[in-house]
């Protein structure tokens, strides 16, 4: 309605030469497990952060297999073709309509690591909140992971090959995921003493390794 359609705004990406430096941005959430695992699991030394935002994956990812398996959704090149885009799909878009394909004619064998087949929700927005949040207690780390995350959101639409509907509905898809982690584990009600009273077997686990 609004005539913001993904062929629209990736065309326009392309003309401008940002489609290159909007795919590192959106290829950085993988890179990004790295600095938090090091961070919490080496610097800080502390299990809770960790077992968070393990847990948030794990629940949303779980749920949202199920929902693709419900209602799987093909993404925009599809619906719209390549008339709209004027140019052949771009090779990771061309792998997924393989792989979606394969998967409707009960020919899929293996999804390949990094190759995503759920449209929506956008779990680009899920990871990218989610390793935002982690950081939450972190006064300086938290800033900087807002804005990379930010930035993530961001291209997601375009270079993430998703409908507009898909980033509100990742919003709303990790938000029910982090309240589900938070009732899991006791928050609010449990104070952060109690937490970690109750991760001390593993920090102590960690703390033996860094004495070995």
């Amino acid at each position: 309605m609004l005539g913001i359609t993904h062929p629209v705004v990736y065309r326009t990406c392309e003309a401008w030469g940002l489609l290159l430096p909007m795919e590192f941005v959106y290829d950085s959430v993988w890179v990004q497990v790295v600095p938090i695992l090091g961070w919490f699991g080496l610097v800080r030394r502390n299990v809770l952060p960790l077992w968070e935002v393990s847990a948030a994956v794990s629940i949303s990812a779980a749920v949202g297999l199920v929902v693709f398996w419900l209602a799987p959704a093909i993404g925009p090149w599809a619906y719209y073709g390549q008339a709209a885009y004027g140019s052949p799909p771009p090779s990771a878009e061309a792998a997924f309509l393989a792989d979606f394909a394969a998967l409707r004619e009960g020919r899929f064998t293996a999804l390949l690591a990094g190759q995503g087949l759920v449209t929506i929700p956008s779990f680009h927005v899920v990871f990218a909140v989610l390793f935002a949040w982690v950081f939450r207690q972190e006064r300086f780390l938290y800033p900087i992971a807002i804005v990379l995350n930010l930035g993530v959101i961001a291209v997601t639409f375009p270079v993430g090959w998703h409908y507009l509907a898909d980033l509100p509905a990742g919003m709303v898809w990790v938000a029910a995921t982090i309240a589900v982690v938070r009732r899991i584990q006791g928050a609010p009600a449990q104070s952060a003493a109690d937490q970690e009273e109750a991760l001390a077997p593993l920090q102590g686990v960690l703390g033996e390794g860094g004495t070995s």
